[in-house]
Protein backbone atom coordinates (compact mmCIF):
# COMPACT_ATOMS: atom_id res chain seq x y z
CA UNK A 1 0.00 0.00 0.00
CA UNK A 2 1.60 3.63 -0.75
CA UNK A 3 0.55 6.93 0.12
CA UNK A 4 -1.23 6.67 3.40
CA UNK A 5 -3.73 8.93 4.70
CA UNK A 6 -2.64 11.07 7.48
CA UNK A 7 -3.08 14.06 9.01
CA UNK A 8 -4.27 15.11 13.12
CA UNK A 9 -7.38 16.45 14.54
CA UNK A 10 -8.87 17.04 17.99
CA UNK A 11 -12.61 17.35 19.69
CA UNK A 12 -14.32 20.13 20.08
CA UNK A 13 -15.39 21.16 23.93
CA UNK A 14 -18.98 20.35 24.01
CA UNK A 15 -19.22 17.48 21.69
CA UNK A 16 -17.77 15.02 19.15
CA UNK A 17 -17.56 17.14 16.34
CA UNK A 18 -13.71 16.96 15.19
CA UNK A 19 -11.55 19.86 13.59
CA UNK A 20 -8.28 19.05 11.75
CA UNK A 21 -7.11 17.77 8.40
CA UNK A 22 -6.00 14.83 6.85
CA UNK A 23 -3.16 14.38 4.11
CA UNK A 24 -5.08 11.86 1.03
CA UNK A 25 -3.14 11.30 -1.61
CA UNK A 26 -1.08 14.58 -1.23
CA UNK A 27 -4.47 16.87 -1.21
CA UNK A 28 -4.84 18.77 2.68
CA UNK A 29 -8.65 19.42 3.63
CA UNK A 30 -9.77 20.78 7.04
CA UNK A 31 -12.51 18.65 8.46
CA UNK A 32 -15.53 18.59 9.21
CA UNK A 33 -16.87 17.71 5.52
CA UNK A 34 -20.05 17.82 3.36
CA UNK A 35 -19.32 15.83 0.27
CA UNK A 36 -20.66 16.80 -3.02
CA UNK A 37 -22.38 14.15 -5.29
CA UNK A 38 -20.01 14.16 -8.87
CA UNK A 39 -22.53 12.71 -11.02
CA UNK A 40 -25.47 14.99 -9.97
CA UNK A 41 -23.50 17.97 -9.73
CA UNK A 42 -22.24 17.13 -13.74
CA UNK A 43 -25.56 16.53 -15.02
CA UNK A 44 -27.37 19.47 -13.80
CA UNK A 45 -24.76 21.76 -15.51
CA UNK A 46 -25.16 24.25 -12.90
CA UNK A 47 -21.89 25.67 -11.36
CA UNK A 48 -20.72 26.01 -7.46
CA UNK A 49 -18.66 29.26 -8.60
CA UNK A 50 -16.70 30.21 -6.00
CA UNK A 51 -17.91 27.78 -3.48
CA UNK A 52 -14.17 25.70 -2.97
CA UNK A 53 -14.95 21.64 -3.48
CA UNK A 54 -13.31 19.74 -0.85
CA UNK A 55 -14.71 15.94 -1.39
CA UNK A 56 -16.46 14.92 -4.41
CA UNK A 57 -18.04 11.08 -4.62
CA UNK A 58 -19.66 8.73 -6.93
CA UNK A 59 -22.05 5.81 -5.86
CA UNK A 60 -22.46 3.25 -8.32
CA UNK A 61 -24.82 0.13 -8.66
CA UNK A 62 -23.04 -3.23 -10.56
CA UNK A 63 -23.98 -6.76 -10.89
CA UNK A 64 -22.69 -9.64 -12.72
CA UNK A 65 -25.39 -8.86 -15.75
CA UNK A 66 -23.99 -5.16 -16.34
CA UNK A 67 -20.42 -6.09 -16.85
CA UNK A 68 -20.98 -8.86 -18.76
CA UNK A 69 -23.26 -6.51 -21.06
CA UNK A 70 -19.38 -4.11 -20.33
CA UNK A 71 -17.77 -7.16 -22.14
CA UNK A 72 -20.10 -8.28 -24.57
CA UNK A 73 -20.76 -4.29 -25.80
CA UNK A 74 -17.96 -2.35 -25.17
CA UNK A 75 -18.93 0.92 -26.05
CA UNK A 76 -21.32 0.94 -23.10
CA UNK A 77 -18.57 0.38 -20.96
CA UNK A 78 -16.68 2.77 -22.51
CA UNK A 79 -19.05 4.84 -22.16
CA UNK A 80 -18.83 4.18 -18.18
CA UNK A 81 -15.32 4.92 -18.36
CA UNK A 82 -15.91 8.24 -20.04
CA UNK A 83 -18.32 9.54 -17.97
CA UNK A 84 -16.42 9.20 -14.88
CA UNK A 85 -13.94 10.80 -16.42
CA UNK A 86 -16.11 13.65 -16.81
CA UNK A 87 -17.95 13.43 -13.63
CA UNK A 88 -13.82 13.59 -12.27
CA UNK A 89 -12.99 16.51 -14.25
CA UNK A 90 -16.30 17.91 -13.21
CA UNK A 91 -15.49 17.71 -9.35
CA UNK A 92 -12.24 20.33 -10.22
CA UNK A 93 -8.69 18.57 -9.95
CA UNK A 94 -8.18 20.12 -5.80
CA UNK A 95 -11.08 18.15 -4.36
CA UNK A 96 -10.70 14.52 -3.03
CA UNK A 97 -12.40 11.95 -4.71
CA UNK A 98 -14.28 8.41 -3.89
CA UNK A 99 -15.81 5.79 -5.90
CA UNK A 100 -17.94 3.77 -4.23
CA UNK A 101 -19.41 0.84 -5.38
CA UNK A 102 -22.13 -1.47 -4.14
CA UNK A 103 -21.88 -5.05 -6.04
CA UNK A 104 -25.52 -6.91 -5.94
CA UNK A 105 -26.34 -10.38 -5.89
CA UNK A 106 -25.28 -13.26 -3.79
CA UNK A 107 -22.47 -13.97 -5.77
CA UNK A 108 -18.76 -12.65 -5.49
CA UNK A 109 -16.98 -11.31 -8.85
CA UNK A 110 -15.11 -13.54 -10.16
CA UNK A 111 -11.25 -12.43 -10.21
CA UNK A 112 -12.04 -10.75 -14.03
CA UNK A 113 -14.99 -8.73 -12.51
CA UNK A 114 -13.42 -8.00 -9.84
CA UNK A 115 -10.02 -6.57 -11.88
CA UNK A 116 -12.60 -4.54 -13.93
CA UNK A 117 -14.32 -3.33 -10.43
CA UNK A 118 -11.10 -1.90 -9.04
CA UNK A 119 -9.71 -0.41 -11.88
CA UNK A 120 -12.63 1.74 -11.81
CA UNK A 121 -12.55 2.70 -8.39
CA UNK A 122 -8.65 3.19 -8.11
CA UNK A 123 -8.70 5.50 -11.60
CA UNK A 124 -11.16 8.38 -9.77
CA UNK A 125 -10.48 7.78 -6.14
CA UNK A 126 -7.62 9.89 -3.74
CA UNK A 127 -8.17 6.90 -1.47
CA UNK A 128 -9.88 3.57 -2.86
CA UNK A 129 -12.79 2.18 -1.05
CA UNK A 130 -13.45 -1.82 -0.64
CA UNK A 131 -16.93 -1.87 -2.31
CA UNK A 132 -19.82 -2.90 -0.72
CA UNK A 133 -21.69 -6.37 -1.21
CA UNK A 134 -24.85 -5.84 0.90
CA UNK A 135 -26.51 -9.44 -0.75
CA UNK A 136 -24.13 -11.58 0.61
CA UNK A 137 -25.32 -12.45 3.59
CA UNK A 138 -28.86 -12.32 2.85
CA UNK A 139 -31.04 -15.52 3.36
CA UNK A 140 -34.64 -16.06 2.69
CA UNK A 141 -36.33 -17.26 6.21
CA UNK A 142 -39.61 -19.19 6.12
CA UNK A 143 -41.98 -18.23 8.79
CA UNK A 144 -45.83 -18.60 9.84
CA UNK A 145 -47.38 -15.36 10.48
CA UNK A 146 -50.06 -14.90 13.33
CA UNK A 147 -52.83 -16.01 10.84
CA UNK A 148 -51.23 -19.09 10.16
CA UNK A 149 -49.71 -18.23 6.99
CA UNK A 150 -46.32 -19.03 5.58
CA UNK A 151 -44.00 -16.04 4.44
CA UNK A 152 -40.86 -15.88 3.65
CA UNK A 153 -38.21 -12.61 4.76
CA UNK A 154 -35.36 -12.08 3.54
CA UNK A 155 -32.83 -11.73 6.84
CA UNK A 156 -29.29 -11.28 7.11
CA UNK A 157 -27.34 -14.38 8.34
CA UNK A 158 -23.71 -13.93 9.17
CA UNK A 159 -22.48 -17.63 9.61
CA UNK A 160 -18.80 -18.37 10.83
CA UNK A 161 -18.36 -19.81 7.04
CA UNK A 162 -19.92 -16.86 5.45
CA UNK A 163 -17.92 -14.88 7.33
CA UNK A 164 -14.49 -16.29 6.28
CA UNK A 165 -15.85 -16.64 2.61
CA UNK A 166 -16.11 -12.92 3.11
CA UNK A 167 -13.06 -11.99 4.18
CA UNK A 168 -10.98 -14.55 1.54
CA UNK A 169 -12.83 -12.33 -0.85
CA UNK A 170 -11.68 -9.19 0.76
CA UNK A 171 -8.32 -10.36 0.75
CA UNK A 172 -8.03 -11.36 -2.77
CA UNK A 173 -9.59 -7.89 -3.36
CA UNK A 174 -6.87 -5.93 -1.40
CA UNK A 175 -4.12 -7.69 -3.16
CA UNK A 176 -5.40 -6.68 -6.15
CA UNK A 177 -5.57 -3.64 -5.70
CA UNK A 178 -2.42 -3.13 -4.11
CA UNK A 179 -0.84 -4.25 -7.46
CA UNK A 180 -1.16 -0.88 -8.82
CA UNK A 181 -2.04 0.89 -5.40
CA UNK A 182 0.00 3.96 -4.49
CA UNK A 183 -2.72 5.44 -3.19
CA UNK A 184 -4.47 4.34 0.80
CA UNK A 185 -7.84 1.91 1.05
CA UNK A 186 -11.07 2.68 3.05
CA UNK A 187 -12.28 -0.02 4.47
CA UNK A 188 -16.54 -0.42 4.32
CA UNK A 189 -18.05 -0.75 7.80
CA UNK A 190 -21.62 -2.28 6.90
CA UNK A 191 -23.41 -1.16 9.75
CA UNK A 192 -26.11 -3.84 9.58
CA UNK A 193 -23.95 -6.95 10.11
CA UNK A 194 -24.01 -7.26 13.55
CA UNK A 195 -21.74 -5.34 16.59
CA UNK A 196 -19.42 -8.63 16.90
CA UNK A 197 -18.67 -9.24 13.09
CA UNK A 198 -17.92 -5.55 12.51
CA UNK A 199 -15.08 -6.14 15.74
CA UNK A 200 -13.53 -8.67 13.50
CA UNK A 201 -14.03 -6.78 10.27
CA UNK A 202 -12.08 -3.78 11.61
CA UNK A 203 -9.45 -6.28 13.09
CA UNK A 204 -9.16 -8.17 9.57
CA UNK A 205 -8.62 -4.38 7.92
CA UNK A 206 -6.16 -3.43 10.23
CA UNK A 207 -4.01 -7.28 9.74
CA UNK A 208 -4.50 -6.08 5.99
CA UNK A 209 -2.63 -2.76 6.42
CA UNK A 210 -5.84 -0.86 6.50
CA UNK A 211 -6.67 1.89 8.85
CA UNK A 212 -9.37 4.38 7.64
CA UNK A 213 -12.99 3.85 7.21
CA UNK A 214 -16.47 4.13 5.54
CA UNK A 215 -19.75 3.12 7.70
CA UNK A 216 -22.59 2.97 4.85
CA UNK A 217 -25.36 3.64 6.99
CA UNK A 218 -27.74 2.13 4.78
CA UNK A 219 -30.74 4.39 5.47
CA UNK A 220 -30.12 5.21 9.05
CA UNK A 221 -30.06 8.84 10.70
CA UNK A 222 -26.70 9.64 12.83
CA UNK A 223 -28.83 9.24 16.04
CA UNK A 224 -28.89 4.87 15.38
CA UNK A 225 -25.10 5.52 15.51
CA UNK A 226 -24.19 7.63 18.06
CA UNK A 227 -23.78 6.48 21.71
CA UNK A 228 -24.86 3.00 20.94
CA UNK A 229 -23.21 -0.22 21.55
CA UNK A 230 -22.24 -0.26 17.44
CA UNK A 231 -20.34 3.03 18.17
CA UNK A 232 -18.60 1.76 20.82
CA UNK A 233 -17.89 -1.50 19.77
CA UNK A 234 -15.93 0.14 16.56
CA UNK A 235 -13.98 2.62 18.70
CA UNK A 236 -13.19 0.34 21.42
CA UNK A 237 -11.55 -2.27 18.62
CA UNK A 238 -9.34 0.66 17.00
CA UNK A 239 -8.69 1.23 20.78
CA UNK A 240 -7.25 -2.04 21.37
CA UNK A 241 -5.43 -2.56 18.05
CA UNK A 242 -4.03 0.47 18.71
CA UNK A 243 -5.13 2.95 16.46
CA UNK A 244 -5.07 6.76 17.42
CA UNK A 245 -8.58 7.84 16.74
CA UNK A 246 -7.52 11.56 16.44
CA UNK A 247 -5.40 10.05 13.48
CA UNK A 248 -8.00 7.99 11.63
CA UNK A 249 -10.30 8.96 8.91
CA UNK A 250 -13.96 8.17 9.23
CA UNK A 251 -16.27 8.85 5.91
CA UNK A 252 -19.81 8.09 5.79
CA UNK A 253 -22.75 7.29 3.49
CA UNK A 254 -25.87 6.62 2.65
CA UNK A 255 -27.35 8.70 6.26
CA UNK A 256 -30.88 9.55 6.13
CA UNK A 257 -30.71 14.20 5.94
CA UNK A 258 -33.70 13.58 8.25
CA UNK A 259 -37.34 11.35 8.07
CA UNK A 260 -40.76 13.35 7.93
CA UNK A 261 -43.01 12.04 10.01
CA UNK A 262 -46.74 11.55 8.80
CA UNK A 263 -48.14 15.01 8.02
CA UNK A 264 -45.35 17.12 9.04
CA UNK A 265 -44.15 19.50 6.52
CA UNK A 266 -40.76 20.61 8.57
CA UNK A 267 -37.76 17.79 9.93
CA UNK A 268 -34.85 18.92 12.05
CA UNK A 269 -31.80 18.37 9.51
CA UNK A 270 -29.90 14.83 10.42
CA UNK A 271 -26.78 14.93 7.81
CA UNK A 272 -25.11 18.77 8.82
CA UNK A 273 -24.73 16.92 12.72
CA UNK A 274 -23.47 13.79 11.60
CA UNK A 275 -20.37 14.94 11.66
CA UNK A 276 -21.17 15.19 16.22
CA UNK A 277 -21.07 11.64 15.48
CA UNK A 278 -17.48 11.84 15.29
CA UNK A 279 -16.96 11.14 11.99
CA UNK A 280 -14.87 13.51 8.87
CA UNK A 281 -16.83 13.44 5.76
CA UNK A 282 -20.20 12.92 5.80
CA UNK A 283 -21.44 11.66 2.11
CA UNK A 284 -24.81 11.91 0.24
CA UNK A 285 -27.56 9.14 0.78
CA UNK A 286 -27.77 6.96 -2.31
CA UNK A 287 -29.72 3.77 -2.20
CA UNK A 288 -34.20 4.25 -2.35
CA UNK A 289 -36.21 4.09 0.14
CA UNK A 290 -39.22 1.79 0.02
CA UNK A 291 -41.71 4.30 -1.20
CA UNK A 292 -45.18 3.30 -1.83
CA UNK A 293 -46.40 2.26 -5.28
CA UNK A 294 -49.29 3.29 -6.81
CA UNK A 295 -51.26 1.74 -9.19
CA UNK A 296 -53.96 3.24 -12.01
CA UNK A 297 -53.74 6.40 -13.33
CA UNK A 298 -53.23 9.84 -11.45
CA UNK A 299 -55.74 12.62 -10.21
CA UNK A 300 -52.98 15.65 -12.31
CA UNK A 301 -53.94 17.48 -9.14
CA UNK A 302 -52.47 14.40 -6.75
CA UNK A 303 -49.70 13.64 -9.06
CA UNK A 304 -48.78 17.31 -8.73
CA UNK A 305 -48.94 17.71 -5.07
CA UNK A 306 -47.24 14.27 -4.59
CA UNK A 307 -44.51 15.55 -6.86
CA UNK A 308 -44.09 18.29 -4.98
CA UNK A 309 -43.91 16.39 -1.79
CA UNK A 310 -41.18 14.56 -2.83
CA UNK A 311 -39.21 18.16 -3.02
CA UNK A 312 -36.99 18.63 0.12
CA UNK A 313 -34.72 21.66 0.88
CA UNK A 314 -32.51 22.92 3.53
CA UNK A 315 -32.24 25.68 5.27
CA UNK A 316 -28.94 26.73 6.69
CA UNK A 317 -30.51 29.68 8.42
CA UNK A 318 -32.57 26.84 10.86
CA UNK A 319 -31.44 23.62 10.18
CA UNK A 320 -34.78 22.59 8.92
CA UNK A 321 -35.75 20.00 5.68
CA UNK A 322 -38.21 21.32 4.26
CA UNK A 323 -41.48 19.75 2.42
CA UNK A 324 -42.91 21.79 -0.40
CA UNK A 325 -46.42 21.53 0.09
CA UNK A 326 -47.94 23.68 -3.20
CA UNK A 327 -46.01 25.86 -5.55
CA UNK A 328 -44.30 28.33 -3.52
CA UNK A 329 -40.99 27.59 -1.39
CA UNK A 330 -41.55 28.08 2.23
CA UNK A 331 -38.80 29.99 3.08
CA UNK A 332 -36.47 32.93 1.37
CA UNK A 333 -33.75 31.56 -0.95
CA UNK A 334 -30.90 32.69 0.75
CA UNK A 335 -28.76 34.96 -1.72
CA UNK A 336 -25.66 32.61 -2.19
CA UNK A 337 -27.84 29.63 -3.86
CA UNK A 338 -26.85 29.03 -7.31
CA UNK A 339 -30.43 27.58 -7.97
CA UNK A 340 -33.34 29.48 -9.04
CA UNK A 341 -36.62 29.25 -7.72
CA UNK A 342 -37.85 28.05 -10.96
CA UNK A 343 -35.90 24.91 -11.20
CA UNK A 344 -37.26 23.41 -8.05
CA UNK A 345 -40.50 24.02 -8.53
CA UNK A 346 -40.40 22.24 -11.81
CA UNK A 347 -42.28 19.00 -11.38
CA UNK A 348 -40.25 16.88 -13.65
CA UNK A 349 -37.02 18.22 -12.80
CA UNK A 350 -37.27 19.81 -9.29
CA UNK A 351 -35.86 16.48 -6.91
CA UNK A 352 -33.08 17.35 -9.16
CA UNK A 353 -32.50 20.32 -8.66
CA UNK A 354 -33.55 20.86 -5.05
CA UNK A 355 -30.53 18.30 -4.71
CA UNK A 356 -27.73 20.24 -5.64
CA UNK A 357 -29.38 23.41 -3.92
CA UNK A 358 -28.83 20.97 -0.75
CA UNK A 359 -25.54 19.71 -1.37
CA UNK A 360 -24.78 23.21 -2.25
CA UNK A 361 -26.18 24.81 0.60
CA UNK A 362 -25.06 22.13 3.12
CA UNK A 363 -21.10 22.37 2.06
CA UNK A 364 -21.47 26.78 2.62
CA UNK A 365 -23.14 25.91 5.92
CA UNK A 366 -20.45 22.97 7.10
CA UNK A 367 -18.01 25.54 5.86
CA UNK A 368 -19.36 27.84 8.20
CA UNK A 369 -19.26 25.60 11.19
CA UNK A 370 -15.94 24.00 10.68
CA UNK A 371 -14.80 27.83 11.17
CA UNK A 372 -17.25 28.48 14.60
CA UNK A 373 -15.54 25.40 15.34
CA UNK A 374 -11.92 26.53 14.83
CA UNK A 375 -12.50 29.64 16.50
CA UNK A 376 -14.44 29.08 19.51
CA UNK A 377 -14.35 24.77 20.23
CA UNK A 378 -17.95 24.57 21.05
CA UNK A 379 -20.29 23.97 17.93
CA UNK A 380 -23.58 23.37 19.78
CA UNK A 381 -23.35 26.63 21.61
CA UNK A 382 -24.11 28.11 17.71
CA UNK A 383 -26.66 25.54 17.10
CA UNK A 384 -28.75 25.46 19.82
CA UNK A 385 -28.66 29.38 19.66
CA UNK A 386 -29.43 29.77 16.27
CA UNK A 387 -30.47 26.76 14.69
CA UNK A 388 -34.39 26.19 16.11
CA UNK A 389 -35.66 23.19 13.67
CA UNK A 390 -33.19 21.16 15.12
CA UNK A 391 -33.69 18.04 17.19
CA UNK A 392 -33.21 18.75 20.89
CA UNK A 393 -32.81 14.67 21.40
CA UNK A 394 -29.93 15.05 18.55
CA UNK A 395 -28.36 17.83 20.64
CA UNK A 396 -28.06 15.73 23.48
CA UNK A 397 -26.89 12.65 21.88
CA UNK A 398 -23.73 14.44 20.05
CA UNK A 399 -23.40 16.56 23.85
CA UNK A 400 -23.59 13.00 25.64
CA UNK A 401 -20.92 11.31 22.87
CA UNK A 402 -18.34 13.75 23.52
CA UNK A 403 -17.75 12.09 27.06
CA UNK A 404 -17.64 9.08 25.24
CA UNK A 405 -15.06 9.95 22.63
CA UNK A 406 -12.47 11.67 25.52
CA UNK A 407 -12.82 7.98 27.46
CA UNK A 408 -11.41 6.23 24.14
CA UNK A 409 -8.80 8.90 22.75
Amino acid sequence: MGNKITGDTNVSEDSAFRFGHFIINGKKVEVPLQALDAKKYYESKIDFKDLKIDVAEVYRTYDKEKLANFKKFPAIGTKEENNLSLWKNKAGKDSIKFFFIRFEGQEYPNNEEMRYLVNLSYSFSDATPIPAFPDVFKEKISRTNRKGQLITDTKIVVSDEKLKKHFDFLKEYISTLNILNHKDILGIIPVDIGITNIIKLISFYYNNGINNFYLDLNGRGFDRLIDTPLMYGILSEIKRLGLEYQKTFFYSINGSPGRFQRGAAIVGSKDILTGGAGLDSVGRMHIKGMGKKTQGQFDPRVNEKEKLNRIRLFNKQDYGYYKLESKSIPFKLPNDSVVDKDLILNLNHGRKFADIFNMQQLSIENNNLRNFIKENYKPLSIIQKEKNKVSQRDLSLIQRFKLTIKSLT
